[in-house]
Order: C-alpha cells, then sequence, then structure tokens
C-alpha cells in the first residue's frame, strides 16, 4: 500500500506494471446525460433520466432539514484568500482493478456582485461512456441538492441563491472506472486511461468552471486539443494506492 498527498491541481500518476494486459480501443467521447432532482420534503432524488448508474443509500439518507438561509448578514464583507474554489479530496486508486472511490469537498465564494442560482463544474472523465459513477452530492450540512451530468457540464442547483460574499460546501462522492488508452486519435485522450505498462491520471476531478458575463464556460467536445477553462483554486489531495504491482 502506498499512501501519496499531493496539492496539485492537475495529477498524472504513472505506475509501470509487469503483466500484459490486452488494451481494447475507446469509442469516441460519448456524451452521458444524469439529471437528479430533488423535491421538497422528499429524502431520496428521484430520476428524470439516466444513461449512467447511480448509487443512493435511503437508509443513510438524513432527515430533511430547512435549508440554510444564505442571508447578506450572514456572509463575510471581506474577500477570502486564494482561490474563490477550494477543494479537498480523498481518492483511493485500486489499480489491479483499476477504479478510484473519491470523496471530494469543494468551498466555493461567490465574490460577484450578483446571486448565483447555480455552479457548474468542468468533469472531463464523463466524456466517456461507464466511466463516471455519481454517488451523492450534498450541499453544506448534509442537504441533498438537485444537479444534472451532462458530458463534461456538473451543474449544481442551490436550493437557495448563493448572494455575494456567501460561501457554499458542496460534498461530492463519486468512483471512476479508468478506460484503456485507445489507438488512433483516441490515443489524445491517454492522459486518463491505462496501458498493459502503465496507469495515467489527469483531468480526472470536477473543477470550478470560469464564469464570464454572467455565464459558466464549457466547451464542447473535438476529438484533438484541450478545451477545459479552469479558475485559480487551492487543492489538497490525498491518494492511497492499493493492489499496486510488486
Amino acid at each position: 500500500m502506498k499512501a501519496l498527498r499531493l496539492t496539485l491541481n492537475v495529477i498524472i500518476l504513472v505506475l509501470c506494471a509487469c503483466r500484459s494486459v490486452s488494451a481494447t480501443e475507446t469509442p469516441p467521447p460519448t456524451a452521458t446525460t444524469l439529471r437528479v432532482v430533488v423535491s421538497p420534503g422528499t429524502l431520496v432524488p428521484t430520476l428524470d433520466r439516466i444513461v449512467q448508474p447511480i448509487a443512493q443509500n435511503v437508509s443513510a439518507s438524513p432527515a430533511p432539514s430547512a435549508a440554510p438561509s444564505l442571508t447578506p448578514s450572514a456572509c463575510p464583507t471581506t474577500v477570502t484568500t486564494g482561490g474563490a474554489a477550494q477543494h479537498t479530496v480523498e481518492a483511493e486508486l485500486d489499480y489491479a482493478n483499476r477504479t478510484v472511490q473519491v470523496a471530494q469537498q469543494t468551498r466555493f465564494q461567490n465574490r460577484t456582485n450578483q446571486p448565483f442560482e447555480t455552479i457548474v463544474f468542468n468533469f472531463e472523465p464523463n466524456r466517456f461512456p461507464q466511466v463516471v459513477t455519481m454517488e451523492s452530492i450534498r450541499l453544506n450540512d448534509g442537504q441533498p441538492v438537485s444537479y444534472e451530468l451532462t458530458g463534461r457540464r456538473l451543474t449544481i442547483e442551490f436550493s437557495q441563491p448563493l448572494l455575494p460574499g456567501c460561501t457554499a460546501a458542496l460534498d461530492l462522492a463519486f468512483s471512476l472506472n479508468i478506460p484503456p488508452v485507445g489507438a488512433g486519435v483516441n490515443g489524445y485522450t491517454g492522459y486518463f486511461g491505462y496501458t498493459d505498462r502503465q496507469l495515467n491520471l489527469a483531468q480526472w476531478l470536477p473543477t470550478v468552471a470560469v464564469r464570464v458575463g454572467g455565464e459558466w464556460i464549457t466547451h464542447e467536445v473535438i476529438g484533438i486539443g484541450e478545451q477545459v477553462v479552469a479558475d485559480t483554486a487551492d487543492w489538497d489531495l490525498t491518494l492511497e494506492v492499493v493492489n499496486s504491482p510488486e
């Protein structure tokens, strides 16, 4: 077992193995859509459309509570230091099974003069089918929220607008099934995938999208090049590797 603690916002993990594993070509990027709607007084989110699995733990769901009130008096009058988004991540990589279990908390401060009804993340791994399983997204003290995950765009709806100067804490729990690195044009996505000799993790965590002119920016996927634009953020990442080769 190996433990690795990093504070970088882009991680490339390369682990060498001696075993030979046949890697098949991955299909082109496919938009995968998941919509979860939370109704007032409803413990378990209802699903409008599912194209990928989502795990729900009904017994562990907390009792519904009143939505936190984000009033101007409850918000700081000064901007915190560092990036508007502060991420704390604990992840476990199962090298043999090529899976990652992730618990991510993102604290985001509204540094504009306009309230936010939503927040958008860029979630690059959801470009690929059968890779992301979103288990839960909760706000502040465990309150479930409505969200939609379409392609690389993850839109989370606040129960009440996030007012200027206010900070929201979001807890995301999800797992990743790392795909094989493809051949030809699909090989350009090798920053996130595995071969018979190594496993690569890059652009594997949700990042808060840049907001310009009152709009969250998420670019469409094209086959070649990088389209993700990220703002300054602070990262605290703990990555544990299990079932690694000798």
